[in-house]
Protein backbone atom coordinates (compact mmCIF):
# COMPACT_ATOMS: atom_id res chain seq x y z
CA UNK A 1 0.00 0.00 0.00
CA UNK A 2 1.40 3.35 -1.04
CA UNK A 3 1.49 5.79 2.04
CA UNK A 4 -1.03 8.74 2.35
CA UNK A 5 1.54 11.36 2.66
CA UNK A 6 3.46 9.70 -0.89
CA UNK A 7 0.21 10.56 -3.25
CA UNK A 8 0.03 14.24 -4.19
CA UNK A 9 -1.26 16.25 -7.12
CA UNK A 10 1.56 16.04 -9.06
CA UNK A 11 1.45 12.26 -9.53
CA UNK A 12 0.65 11.20 -13.32
CA UNK A 13 -2.86 9.35 -13.84
CA UNK A 14 -1.11 6.22 -13.95
CA UNK A 15 0.40 6.98 -10.59
CA UNK A 16 -2.60 7.94 -8.95
CA UNK A 17 -4.70 5.03 -10.63
CA UNK A 18 -2.23 2.69 -9.12
CA UNK A 19 -1.41 4.57 -6.26
CA UNK A 20 -5.72 4.02 -5.43
CA UNK A 21 -5.38 0.15 -7.04
CA UNK A 22 -2.68 0.17 -3.65
CA UNK A 23 -5.59 1.04 -1.40
CA UNK A 24 -5.06 5.13 -1.33
CA UNK A 25 -8.81 6.81 -1.09
CA UNK A 26 -6.94 9.66 -1.58
CA UNK A 27 -5.89 8.89 -5.10
CA UNK A 28 -8.83 8.52 -5.92
CA UNK A 29 -10.39 11.74 -4.73
CA UNK A 30 -7.57 13.52 -6.44
CA UNK A 31 -8.45 11.82 -9.70
CA UNK A 32 -13.08 12.75 -9.32
CA UNK A 33 -10.84 16.02 -8.64
CA UNK A 34 -9.68 16.09 -12.33
CA UNK A 35 -12.20 14.63 -14.16
CA UNK A 36 -15.10 15.39 -12.73
CA UNK A 37 -15.72 18.62 -14.24
CA UNK A 38 -14.21 17.46 -17.92
CA UNK A 39 -16.31 14.43 -18.18
CA UNK A 40 -19.50 16.29 -16.75
CA UNK A 41 -19.27 18.86 -19.81
CA UNK A 42 -18.77 16.04 -22.23
CA UNK A 43 -21.94 13.88 -21.12
CA UNK A 44 -23.98 17.45 -20.55
CA UNK A 45 -23.11 18.32 -24.28
CA UNK A 46 -24.23 14.64 -25.45
CA UNK A 47 -27.47 14.87 -23.10
CA UNK A 48 -28.90 18.08 -22.95
CA UNK A 49 -29.45 17.53 -19.09
CA UNK A 50 -27.60 18.21 -16.31
CA UNK A 51 -29.00 16.27 -13.63
CA UNK A 52 -28.41 12.96 -16.28
CA UNK A 53 -25.16 13.80 -17.47
CA UNK A 54 -24.11 14.30 -13.26
CA UNK A 55 -25.90 10.67 -13.05
CA UNK A 56 -23.78 9.13 -15.99
CA UNK A 57 -20.85 11.21 -14.62
CA UNK A 58 -21.37 9.68 -11.40
CA UNK A 59 -22.00 5.97 -12.33
CA UNK A 60 -18.27 6.42 -14.33
CA UNK A 61 -16.87 7.13 -11.17
CA UNK A 62 -18.31 3.82 -9.79
CA UNK A 63 -16.90 1.84 -12.91
CA UNK A 64 -13.84 3.46 -12.05
CA UNK A 65 -13.76 2.50 -8.56
CA UNK A 66 -14.87 -0.97 -9.00
CA UNK A 67 -12.38 -1.71 -12.26
CA UNK A 68 -9.30 0.30 -11.36
CA UNK A 69 -7.45 -2.88 -10.94
CA UNK A 70 -8.08 -3.67 -15.06
CA UNK A 71 -6.87 -0.34 -16.65
CA UNK A 72 -3.48 -1.22 -18.15
CA UNK A 73 -1.08 1.99 -18.93
CA UNK A 74 -1.12 1.02 -22.50
CA UNK A 75 -3.35 3.95 -23.16
CA UNK A 76 -3.99 7.22 -21.34
CA UNK A 77 -6.01 7.09 -18.53
CA UNK A 78 -7.92 9.72 -19.79
CA UNK A 79 -8.77 8.20 -22.81
CA UNK A 80 -9.98 5.05 -20.88
CA UNK A 81 -12.12 7.37 -18.81
CA UNK A 82 -13.65 9.09 -21.50
CA UNK A 83 -14.52 5.95 -22.91
CA UNK A 84 -16.54 4.63 -19.85
CA UNK A 85 -18.32 7.65 -19.93
CA UNK A 86 -19.13 7.55 -23.83
CA UNK A 87 -20.85 4.07 -23.29
CA UNK A 88 -22.95 4.81 -20.21
CA UNK A 89 -24.27 7.95 -22.57
CA UNK A 90 -25.01 5.97 -25.29
CA UNK A 91 -27.68 4.41 -23.51
CA UNK A 92 -28.55 7.63 -22.26
CA UNK A 93 -28.76 8.66 -26.19
CA UNK A 94 -31.46 6.38 -27.02
CA UNK A 95 -33.92 8.07 -24.87
CA UNK A 96 -32.86 11.80 -25.04
CA UNK A 97 -32.76 14.42 -26.78
CA UNK A 98 -29.80 17.34 -26.53
CA UNK A 99 -28.25 20.09 -27.86
CA UNK A 100 -24.60 22.36 -28.77
CA UNK A 101 -23.01 24.16 -30.18
CA UNK A 102 -19.03 24.43 -30.81
CA UNK A 103 -15.83 26.75 -32.31
CA UNK A 104 -13.62 23.45 -32.66
CA UNK A 105 -11.62 23.99 -36.58
CA UNK A 106 -11.68 20.95 -38.69
CA UNK A 107 -8.92 19.56 -40.20
CA UNK A 108 -9.29 22.12 -43.20
CA UNK A 109 -9.67 24.93 -40.64
CA UNK A 110 -13.20 25.32 -40.60
CA UNK A 111 -15.35 25.56 -37.46
CA UNK A 112 -18.94 23.80 -37.48
CA UNK A 113 -20.93 26.79 -38.33
CA UNK A 114 -18.46 27.17 -41.03
CA UNK A 115 -19.16 23.59 -42.52
CA UNK A 116 -22.08 24.95 -43.92
CA UNK A 117 -21.75 28.10 -44.39
CA UNK A 118 -20.90 29.58 -48.39
CA UNK A 119 -17.38 30.06 -48.83
CA UNK A 120 -18.05 33.28 -51.03
CA UNK A 121 -21.07 34.61 -48.51
CA UNK A 122 -20.86 38.51 -47.75
CA UNK A 123 -19.19 39.95 -44.25
CA UNK A 124 -23.21 41.12 -43.38
CA UNK A 125 -23.99 37.47 -44.36
CA UNK A 126 -21.08 35.84 -42.67
CA UNK A 127 -22.18 38.51 -39.67
CA UNK A 128 -26.09 37.05 -39.94
CA UNK A 129 -24.49 33.26 -39.82
CA UNK A 130 -24.36 33.41 -35.79
CA UNK A 131 -28.51 33.91 -36.08
CA UNK A 132 -28.47 29.96 -37.76
CA UNK A 133 -26.45 28.55 -34.30
CA UNK A 134 -29.89 27.02 -33.31
CA UNK A 135 -31.06 26.18 -36.41
CA UNK A 136 -27.78 23.97 -36.56
CA UNK A 137 -27.60 22.32 -32.98
CA UNK A 138 -31.36 21.08 -34.18
CA UNK A 139 -29.94 19.41 -37.54
CA UNK A 140 -27.26 17.80 -35.32
CA UNK A 141 -29.86 16.42 -32.94
CA UNK A 142 -30.91 14.92 -36.14
CA UNK A 143 -27.63 12.91 -36.69
CA UNK A 144 -27.30 9.24 -36.48
CA UNK A 145 -26.11 8.49 -32.87
CA UNK A 146 -22.19 7.40 -34.16
CA UNK A 147 -21.92 10.55 -36.19
CA UNK A 148 -23.11 12.93 -33.18
CA UNK A 149 -20.51 11.27 -31.17
CA UNK A 150 -18.01 11.97 -33.30
CA UNK A 151 -19.28 15.50 -33.97
CA UNK A 152 -19.17 16.28 -30.09
CA UNK A 153 -15.59 14.67 -29.24
CA UNK A 154 -13.90 16.24 -32.21
CA UNK A 155 -15.77 19.90 -32.64
CA UNK A 156 -16.31 20.38 -28.46
CA UNK A 157 -13.79 18.21 -26.77
CA UNK A 158 -10.96 18.84 -28.97
CA UNK A 159 -9.71 15.35 -28.81
CA UNK A 160 -7.51 14.32 -31.90
CA UNK A 161 -8.31 11.81 -34.44
CA UNK A 162 -6.72 8.64 -32.66
CA UNK A 163 -8.01 9.41 -29.22
CA UNK A 164 -11.49 9.72 -30.81
CA UNK A 165 -10.63 6.04 -32.58
CA UNK A 166 -9.70 4.69 -28.99
CA UNK A 167 -12.48 6.27 -27.35
CA UNK A 168 -15.23 4.83 -29.64
CA UNK A 169 -13.42 1.80 -30.59
CA UNK A 170 -13.45 2.80 -34.42
CA UNK A 171 -10.68 2.60 -37.12
CA UNK A 172 -9.36 5.95 -38.40
CA UNK A 173 -10.97 5.36 -41.80
CA UNK A 174 -14.33 4.84 -40.55
CA UNK A 175 -13.93 8.27 -37.87
CA UNK A 176 -13.09 10.38 -40.83
CA UNK A 177 -16.22 9.29 -42.94
CA UNK A 178 -18.25 9.38 -40.20
CA UNK A 179 -17.24 13.25 -39.59
CA UNK A 180 -17.37 13.70 -43.08
CA UNK A 181 -20.67 12.07 -43.47
CA UNK A 182 -21.82 14.30 -40.78
CA UNK A 183 -20.95 17.45 -42.27
CA UNK A 184 -22.79 16.05 -45.96
CA UNK A 185 -25.84 15.72 -43.86
CA UNK A 186 -25.50 18.63 -42.15
CA UNK A 187 -24.56 20.85 -45.27
CA UNK A 188 -27.99 19.00 -46.50
CA UNK A 189 -30.16 19.67 -44.16
CA UNK A 190 -29.26 23.39 -43.36
CA UNK A 191 -29.25 24.20 -47.06
CA UNK A 192 -32.55 26.08 -47.30
CA UNK A 193 -31.75 27.71 -44.54
CA UNK A 194 -28.92 29.37 -45.72
CA UNK A 195 -30.54 29.81 -49.30
CA UNK A 196 -32.94 31.63 -47.43
CA UNK A 197 -30.54 33.73 -45.63
CA UNK A 198 -29.07 34.92 -49.30
CA UNK A 199 -32.69 35.94 -50.38
CA UNK A 200 -32.64 38.56 -47.17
Amino acid sequence: MIPRSTVTNRMTDEELVAAFVSGSGEAFTLLVGKYKNPLLNYVCRMLGDYEGALDVVQDTFVRLHGKADTYRPVAKFSTWIYTIASNLARTELRRRKWGLSGSRRDGEGRMLVEVVADPGESPEQTAGRSMAVEKIEAAVKALPPAFREAVVLFYLEDKGYEEICEILGVRMGTLKSRLSRARLLLERALRPVMEHDETD
